[in-house]
């Protein structure tokens, strides 16, 4: 009777599939990976407590070396060891599996090495992985930090995609490194007063502005905290019901860029409180969109602290464990 069961439901896709009505269900009803590393998303958020890579994630990463030191254009093999460095392996351990801490000193002069070799240095970044790598990097290079603000501040969207960056289900118009570069230098820290201004005067509802919150914010520009707090009330003011995706999207980059803001961020919670009460859209493929509690700012009042963020913390949904419910 089950094999019956299974058999009708695989049945019934196939037929959706083969009459198109599969795309009828809502688009982007799912965030692929290539797409998420878009998006101006703080390193700390979901990240599991780190070890220190053994022999075989350390011959992992000299492999990777080796490939950029050897190969001199874009490939297949090359954008697989920019992934494999941008991103932190995992290693299995006695408690279960962690992910491993950055990289020593001696490994990231090495891939930033491989990077001046291959002239990622002359303008602003064009591939995402190359971008993603400087993020694990960190600042301590100037060559980084001024590229990385290149990048950030360019008058027209950066993100040439190569052949093994650009899957079908991205478009090429939503390829812009710049919220990317914005909120990689936010969580650097070393914000000039010129530049957390400059990002001051960006600030609004789009990927470009929300990271531009974050960079105000982290620069300590002035007014950069209470503006960015009544720009994120409005939308939850204007979006009554569950929260469309795209929108939950902005009101969580908006709530990353309160984060930011040290102890004082504690004086604006206000918003990120009032989307805790609500629901969101989330994805739930392939049956399209449910609404569920956005938990992941559950994450970020642990980040923020304080007494208001704690007293919240023991109210549904960030009694339970927020990672279990994250979306």
């Amino acid at each position: 009777m089950r094999n019956f069961a299974l058999g009708i439901t695989i049945g019934v896709v196939l037929m959706l599939s083969l009459s198109g009505l599969v795309d009828s269900f809502p688009s982007r009803s799912y965030a692929p990976p290539i797409a998420q590393s878009l998006k101006p998303v703080p390193t700390w958020v979901n990240q599991l407590n780190c070890v220190e890579p053994n022999i075989e994630t350390k011959a992992q990463i000299d492999l990777a070396l080796e490939i950029l030191e050897k190969t001199e254009h874009v490939s297949h093999i090359t954008i697989g060891a920019y992934k494999y460095l941008a991103r932190r392996p995992f290693q299995d351990t006695k408690s279960g599996t962690a992910s491993v801490c950055s990289l020593d000193r001696t490994t990231q002069r090495e891939i930033l090495s491989a990077l001046r070799r291959r002239n990622y240095f002359r303008g602003a970044i064009v591939h995402l992985n190359p971008i993603l790598v400087l993020r694990r990097l960190g600042p301590f290079d100037a060559d980084i930090q001024a590229m990385l603000e290149r990048t950030a501040f360019a008058e027209n969207a950066v993100g040439r995609p190569s052949a093994a960056e650009a899957p079908r289900y991205v478009h090429p118009n939503e390829f812009d490194l710049r919220p990317l570069a914005r909120s990689t230098l936010a969580e650097f820290g070393s914000i000039s007063a010129e530049l957390a201004d400059r990002a001051m005067a960006e600030i609004d509802t789009t990927t470009l502005g929300t990271s531009a919150a974050q960079l105000a914010v982290a620069g300590n520009a002035e007014g950069a905290l209470e503006k960015t707090e009544r720009i994120f009330s409005n939308l939850l003011e204007e979006h009554q019901g569950a929260i469309p995706r795209d929108i939950r999207d902005r009101m969580y980059e908006l709530a990353y860029a309160i984060s930011y803001g040290g102890d004082a961020s504690q004086k604006h919670l206000s918003p990120i409180i009032g989307l805790l009460d609500r629901k969101i859209l989330s994805a739930a493929p392939p049956f399209g969109l449910v609404e569920l509690s956005p938990a992941r700012m559950c994450d970020v009042l642990e980040h923020i602290g304080g007494e208001i963020a704690a007293e919240r913390a023991l109210k549904p949904p960030c009694d339970r464990d927020p990672r279990l419910y994250a979306s």
